[in-house]
């Protein structure tokens, strides 16, 4: 089966909902896509071949927003979400190759906003989110060829904020989380090949970066970061499991590094 839609204008009556967890708006298990848009210029897609009992859907409202969605290859029972408003803000979930049962959604409040969702040869069970409110955010997450139960939240809350969670190869039974509010922060957490890993980031204010490195399983690491240019740094698991790492920043220009 193939659905492909591709809008340039439109202007359709919405009731659009920000996204939650779960199947809804009437979702009865067949293969489901839906775009809704109100604005100028909106560009969105939705391709749904050799896929089965997938659910799609993208509104838009606003101007020069582009979004697509991808569920292709033996891809079943996934659910994806887009929701825009605002202006020149982009939006991408792929859910192609042998997946089943995942979960994405997007949702971009402000202008010239970029996420990207990746579930692409994986297993079951992944859930990806990225909510954005603000100006020239950008966000991903990569869960490819991740097995089961991996879960990955970005919610970013101001201007010119970078954010990515990666969950591959082999990943399994890990959390990542990062919340950034202020500006110009930048974090990463690196979950790639290992299990049962849960890594926080949470940063307050302007223009500070956050890593966490999981290689290893069994391990927790937590940053929290509240004022300007701080820097923190976790490496988890050079030679054993069962880690636990924690730092917390409050002030201006602090450093911080643990390596396990």
């Amino acid at each position: 089966m193939k659905i492909k839609k591709k809008v340039l204008i439109g202007l359709i009556g919405l009731g659009l909902v920000i996204p939650s967890f779960g199947f809804c708006d009437g979702y009865t298990g067949q293969t489901m896509a839906i775009i809704e848009q109100a604005g100028s210029q909106n560009e969105a897609e939705i391709t749904q071949d050799n896929s089965n009992n997938n659910f799609s859907k993208i509104g838009q409202i606003g101007d020069k927003n582009l979004a697509s969605i991808y569920q292709t290859g033996l891809s079943n029972h996934n659910e994806a979400k887009i929701y825009q408003e605002g202006n020149e803000n982009t939006a991408d979930i792929e859910q192609l190759d042998s997946v089943s049962y995942n979960i994405a959604f997007i949702t971009q409040i402000g202008k010239g906003n970029n996420a990207k969702i990746i579930q692409t040869l994986n297993g079951e069970h992944n859930l990806a989110n990225i909510s954005q409110d603000g100006d020239y955010n950008i966000a991903d997450i990569d869960q490819t060829k991740a097995n089961n139960y991996n879960e990955a939240n970005i919610t970013q809350d101001g201007n010119w904020n970078n954010a990515k969670v990666m969950q591959t190869y082999g990943a399994s039974y890990n959390i990542a989380d990062i919340t950034q509010t202020g500006n110009h922060n930048y974090a990463t957490i690196d979950q790639r090949g290992v299990s049962y890993n849960k890594a926080y980031i949470t940063q307050y204010g302007d223009w500070n970066l956050a890593s966490i490195t999981q290689i290893s399983s069994y391990n927790q690491a937590f940053i929290s970061q509240d004022g300007n240019y701080n820097r923190a740094y976790i490496s988890q698991g050079s030679n054993f499991d069962g880690y636990y790492a924690q730092i917390s920043q409050t002030g201006y220009n602090n450093l911080a590094t643990i390596i396990q």
